[in-house]
């Protein structure tokens, strides 16, 4: 299967956006299916790591230092998914 074209800065879009052949760049338009896939399932980790935080936490606290490692652990494994899909 071949790969998406990558975006590419428009000169003319100005702000420095982002546009590939087929329009605005999207993760849709610019990354291959299996990061998408693999994107798409540590979004869905995330959300059920940030339920965790809500429920073991009782303090604002103690809540946000849960999300805040929640984030940090899902944006490195979506980093990787998008490495070594592409």
């Amino acid at each position: 299967m071949k790969n998406p074209p990558m975006c590419e800065e428009d000169p003319n879009a100005g702000r420095g956006e982002k546009y590939s052949k087929k329009g605005r760049c999207t993760m849709a338009n610019s990354v291959p299916i299996r990061a998408r896939d693999c994107c798409s399932k540590e979004k869905k980790r995330l959300k059920k790591n940030l339920d965790r935080c809500d429920a073991w936490t009782s303090t604002a606290y103690a809540r946000h230092r849960c999300y805040q490692s929640a984030a940090r652990e899902s944006g490195e494994r979506s980093r990787q998914c998008v490495i070594e899909q592409a």
